[in-house]
């Protein structure tokens, strides 16, 4: 017993908070996961709770990533492994690397659609019953290029500013 408690004090401590704070710049993919609220601001990935892909060869992959289990007030930033990205006014994102093979519509949990409505005009197999009332989510739609998604798909996180607090 002496021997543990004198191993973990002179063991180095991790950095940046707590174990549960590693997976939050993570996407998870489950069936049952407590409800997340977020307060402030924080950078966090989400839960993958719909996964499709359509088109040539399959080569279009459609996600919904869950990041609150309430409405937010902003995105602030997007980030694609570990890097920020910009979008076009269409949801592309831009610039070098992702340049049009990656879509990012968010749902902030206001009842807006447009999300929603993407995904059904890119092809998935959902209708208008796909709502998302109240949470804030992300569709996410990537066009598969071998050289781009070699390493696989990449993690998609945002920071994000919570839940309108009034006092």
């Amino acid at each position: 017993v002496v021997t543990n408690f004198l191993l973990s004090a002179l063991a180095p401590k991790p950095k940046g908070g707590s174990a549960n704070s590693a997976n939050s710049l993570t996407n998870q993919m489950s069936t049952v996961t407590p409800r997340e609220l977020i307060y402030g601001v924080v950078r966090k990935g989400g839960l993958v709770s719909y996964m499709e892909s359509n088109g040539d060869d399959n080569n279009m992959l459609h996600m919904a990533i869950v990041v609150a289990a309430h409405p937010c007030d902003a995105i602030v930033d997007y980030y694609i492994d570990d890097k920020i990205v910009a979008l076009d006014a269409n949801g592309f994102v831009t610039g070098t690397t992702w340049n049009s093979k990656i879509k990012i519509i968010p749902c902030l949990g206001d009842g807006n659609t447009a999300a929603r409505d993407a995904m059904i005009a890119a092809g998935c197999s959902i209708d208008t019953n796909f709502k998302g009332t109240g949470l804030t989510w992300l569709y996410i739609q990537a066009k598969f290029d071998r050289e781009i998604f070699r390493q696989g798909l990449p993690t998609f996180t945002v920071k994000i500013r919570g839940k309108k607090v009034y006092d």
